[in-house]
């Protein structure tokens, strides 16, 4: 889209696009999946000068969930439906070369040879903070997993800390799905609560939440 306003231009047309993240200013990576996780899923990255694109990970078992690479340009993957709904939630990790490798067209890597994080909500979206920590948000609808954000330490895979914009209680059994965003230092964190669309009175949340400290 021109910055100064005015009509886009097309350069793809997918099939699901979930979410995405840019790994440079010409490169797009996003998942691509079918049907609420009845199918199988990839990790695409399109070239948005030529449209063209190439498979990072395939074989994803589902519908993959968010999309995000740490400052070591590691690529983190989420599985947002799975086929096996009791997968939902897996994050998984690819190493920079396994990027690198894929771009450079020796071919993609499966989603379940990339290392395994965590498995939190449904990791519909993934956000690092400058602290190097992984936020996730989401929910799980087979179990009913929902109502938080979650703050996980990728090094041991555990949860550190979780936050409920909506009312402060994360362990109360709210069924919300947030999706995040993080100001440009990556301390303040936002989180749209998008489940109020669906109530008959909907209300928007806007929590900023300071999580460097």
């Amino acid at each position: 889209m021109p910055i100064g306003g005015g009509e886009a231009e097309l350069v793809g047309r997918y099939m699901w696009s979930i979410l995405g993240t840019w790994l440079d200013n010409d490169t797009f990576v996003f998942g691509e999946g079918e049907t609420f996780g009845l199918f199988t899923g990839s990790v695409e990255a399109l070239d948005v000068n030529t449209g063209t694109t190439t498979t990072i990970v395939g074989n994803i078992p589902g519908d993959p969930g968010g999309v995000v690479f740490d400052n070591q340009g590691n690529l983190y993957v989420g599985l947002g439906a799975a086929q096996d709904s009791s997968r939902t939630g897996e994050i998984r990790r690819f190493d920079s070369s396994v990027v690198d490798a894929a771009l450079a067209g020796q071919g993609f890597v499966d989603f379940d040879d990339g290392e395994l994080i965590a498995q939190v909500l449904n990791a519909g979206d993934l956000a690092f903070s400058s602290n190097g920590n992984l936020f996730v948000s989401g929910a799980n609808f087979a179990t009913g997993d929902a109502g938080y954000i979650a703050e996980v330490d990728v090094d041991t895979g555990q949860i550190v800390r979780k936050f409920d914009p909506a009312d402060g209680d994360p362990n109360d059994g709210d069924f919300t799905f947030y999706q995040l965003s993080f100001t440009r230092q990556r301390c303040t964190l936002g989180a749209l609560d998008l489940f109020s669309f669906f109530n008959a009175d909907p209300s928007v949340i806007y929590e900023e939440a300071h999580v460097c400290n």
